[in-house]
């Protein structure tokens, strides 16, 4: 599992907006983070002091702008129960903007990262970086905006953090797709099984070498099937 932190500058609310200007700049983006982390199976994790950002500098104090009243019960039935769903606090006391600092701070919790930090810049909000963080190195992919995750070579490294280990031809969707077993990573090296890889089931992908366009996969049975690379039987 990929973990998503989000970084408490992203509650540095922009002022004086119309209810339509604030959902559009920032409203979306809660909508469109819990969206991609259904798509890319990552789960969102929040700092403590981060959920009590969003509860004090949120506008509710607007409930009573006849204006902004069906947006914020829109916005108050939406957000912070997504967020209790989808995410796992963690009680870290931190009263600082600096993403680095937070970043520093959960080196050392388990599991692989997948940091999305955010700057307030002109056009709200901007992915400022995207640290994957495994067992055996630090990734850091800048990108621009937060539908420029979609599925792509770049992006997949980082949602798939395997395929910077295995060839990166493997397919990761499909109905025949390619899983690491558990502990891949533990020896800081990938071991081929009969010059291929074994997945989680038990199969072993090995690349075709006269075609060169798809995967030989044997299965446990010892029978064979051919898989595209993007996870189809041929």
């Amino acid at each position: 599992m990929n973990y998503a932190l989000i970084c408490p500058n992203v509650f540095s609310f922009s002022s004086d907006l119309s209810p339509k200007e604030f959902e559009e700049m920032h409203f979306n983006f809660f909508f469109d983070l819990a969206n991609n982390a259904k798509i890319f199976n990552f789960s969102i994790k929040i700092l403590q002091s981060t959920l009590d950002r969003y509860l004090c500098n949120f506008p509710w104090n607007k409930f009573g702008d006849q204006k902004w009243l069906p947006y914020l019960r829109d916005w108050e039935s939406y957000i912070y129960p997504t967020f209790l769903k989808y995410s796992v606090s963690i009680n870290k006391t931190d009263n600082s903007k600096n993403c680095d600092c937070i970043k520093s701070d959960l080196e050392t919790e388990k599991g692989n990262w997948v940091y999305l930090i955010f700057n307030n810049a002109n056009e709200f909000p901007l992915i400022e970086n995207i640290f994957v963080l495994t067992k055996s190195k630090c990734k850091i992919l800048c990108l621009d905006k937060l539908n420029t995750l979609t599925p792509s070579d770049d992006v997949n490294m980082v949602y798939y953090p395997w395929k910077n280990f295995f060839d990166s031809r493997l397919p990761h969707t499909g109905e025949y797709h390619f899983c690491p077993p558990v502990g891949w990573d533990r020896f800081g090296y990938i071991k081929k099984v009969n010059n291929g890889y074994k997945d989680n089931k038990g199969r072993i992908w090995v690349h075709d070498t006269e075609r060169k366009d798809h995967w030989d996969v044997q299965l446990p049975d010892n029978s064979h099937i051919n898989v595209s690379y993007d996870g189809r039987i041929i």
